[in-house]
């Protein structure tokens, strides 16, 4: 009788983060569905009358016009996270790849969002230059700055960190094709 070969370790840490983006990618599906919907209900002729007057900026006519394209974006990446949550659950190859891809791309996604938040920022102060001269205007825009910074940072070094820990050999092992 010939002996099976040692199957891998399951780490708790693979178990937990899988559990965690099927959750999360769940919920979110939800919302992305939620936001087309009351979308969808809101004649486009509306937005369009928003985003008509002089004084508003590039780049604010650009996120209005294109919302329903956010909120696509949104809802695919929603799937995404559950597929990839699913995927890392059972330990497939492709879900711990796209999972890893999924992490990079919300490290680059914070700082994205800390560069528009300071371009949105600007925007405002061009629609409305005596706002941007007040000093709870200047304080209420430096302390958003710092703290989303600061929320981009930890957790960017969290992502950093689960990167790190999925990429090491032991869990790495978890992954690799079984042998027939």
């Amino acid at each position: 009788m010939t002996a099976l070969p040692a199957q891998p370790q399951r780490s708790s840490l693979v178990s937990g983060l899988a559990w965690l983006l099927i959750i999360v990618g769940g919920f979110s599906i939800v919302i992305a569905l939620l936001q087309i919907l009351a979308f969808s209900f809101i004649p486009p002729e509306k937005f369009a009358s928003m985003v008509d007057a002089p004084k508003i900026p590039f780049l604010i006519k650009l996120i209005f016009t294109n919302l329903h394209l956010i909120f696509f974006s949104f809802g695919l990446l929603s799937c995404a996270t559950l597929i990839c949550g699913v995927g890392l659950l059972l330990r497939k190859y492709w879900g711990w790849f796209a999972t890893i891809l999924l992490l990079v791309f919300g490290i680059v996604w914070n700082f994205g969002m800390l560069f528009l938040q300071n371009a949105l920022f600007a925007a405002f102060t061009e629609m409305a230059p005596e706002l941007a001269e007040t000093t709870i205007f200047a304080m209420f825009k430096d302390g958003l700055l710092i703290g989303f910074s600061i929320f981009a940072l930890i957790f960017s070094a969290l992502l950093l960190w689960l990167i790190k820990r999925l990429t090491a050999p032991e869990i790495r092992e978890e992954f690799q094709p079984k042998a027939m």
